[in-house]
């Protein structure tokens, strides 16, 4: 099989991390440098997963407006970059309830900096209930169409090598995005990271205690990839009288190996700069003029060429550019702590 990848992304900016204020589930829109943090994103992950040479499957996303845009934006880009002949449908954007941001109760729209939080706020074992059902009722069964296909994989080779098949013949990768909220984010990449869910390289688990920050566009991406069955049968205790007594811990998804990739990726935010005199820290007006405007409505046949020249425009006349390879910041083994400090010190905008 090719490797599954599952891209969790937080949405751009809004009114709300501006002002500094509590978001939870208040449907806080995006502001103008929200949507163009969105637009690089989009673009930029239109490049590292093309179609059709890779297959994106499902998008998932709050019922929230900020993360239901960044996710319109996100699939907008795929099809408009498609290179497939006949174009590849929209990919369907499934909005969850599951993956709103946590609630803070009476404290929703009020400053950061209190020392004491609302006795009503959403725990966080509720957070992790929602991160764990959200798994279980959405995720779970591409993990485990995933695993079945490498177990299939390894039977075919098998099979076919002796007859002078393809062996280790691979498909093209995967791409699940969930697009969710900072908070939310954090709690179900603690639930994936957790032991007994997949093979994990040594030194991968994330600490109960720890929230890693999640700027505004910026994602993780978890790689799943085939493993050998002995790999995951490592860490099984051999059969014996001894053995019903001890806690077994085969992987739930023992055939599938967890990497990964990065930690808050912003690089495609270089050279991105705010516009000044307010205007970028205001909501966005889907009215309003944009250079996007000028070109008139475009026909399915030219839209992609009119997109890039768009995008060339933007790059020079509403911020200053600056290259970058666009390569994930991150890779395993490394502290996950020393991961959360990357970019720069967390702050109450990077987790709400």
């Amino acid at each position: 099989m090719g490797s599954l990848n599952i891209f969790l992304v937080r949405h751009g900016e809004s009114v709300d991390n501006v002002a500094g204020i509590y978001a939870g589930i208040r449907d806080s829109p995006l502001t103008a440098h929200g949507v163009l943090q969105t637009r690089r994103l989009a673009s930029h992950l239109a490049t590292l997963t093309p179609r059709p040479a890779w297959r994106v499957t499902h998008i998932f996303t709050s019922t929230l407006q900020r993360a239901i845009r960044t996710a319109e934006a996100i699939r907008d880009a795929q099809s408009e970059r498609s290179t497939s002949e006949p174009p590849v449908p929209d990919i369907e954007i499934r909005q969850l309830p599951d993956l709103r941001e946590r609630d803070f109760g009476s404290d929703e729209g009020k400053k950061f900096g209190r020392l004491a939080r609302a006795s009503d706020a959403e725990t966080h074992a509720s957070l992790r209930e929602r991160a764990e059902r959200f798994l279980n009722e959405h995720l779970a069964p591409i993990l485990s169409a995933a695993a079945s296909a490498t177990s299939c994989a390894t039977a075919s080779s098998e099979g076919t090598s002796a007859g002078g098949g393809k062996e280790g013949e691979e498909h093209e990768p995967q791409a699940v995005f969930v697009v969710a909220h900072g908070l939310i984010l954090a709690s179900f990449l603690r639930v994936l990271l957790s032991p007994g869910l997949f093979v994990l390289p040594a030194g991968t688990a994330v600490p109960v205690d720890v929230s890693p920050a999640w700027s505004n566009t910026g994602y993780t991406q978890l790689v799943l990839s085939s493993v050998a069955s002995s790999e995951g049968d490592a860490d099984m205790p051999p059969d014996g009288p001894e053995s019903s007594s001890r806690c077994r811990t085969r992987p739930r998804w023992s055939r599938l190996r967890l990497d990964v990739a990065c930690v808050n990726n912003t690089h495609h935010l270089a050279g991105l700069k705010k516009t000044r005199g307010g205007i970028g820290s205001a909501r966005f007006d889907d009215k309003q003029k944009t250079l996007t405007s000028f070109f008139g409505p475009a026909s399915s046949s030219s839209s992609s060429r009119k997109r890039k020249a768009v995008d060339e425009l933007e790059k020079w006349y509403v911020h200053p550019w600056s290259t970058h390879d666009g390569s994930c910041s991150f890779f395993f083994p490394l502290p996950f702590e020393a991961m959360a400090r990357h970019d720069e010190r967390p702050k109450f905008t990077d987790l709400y």
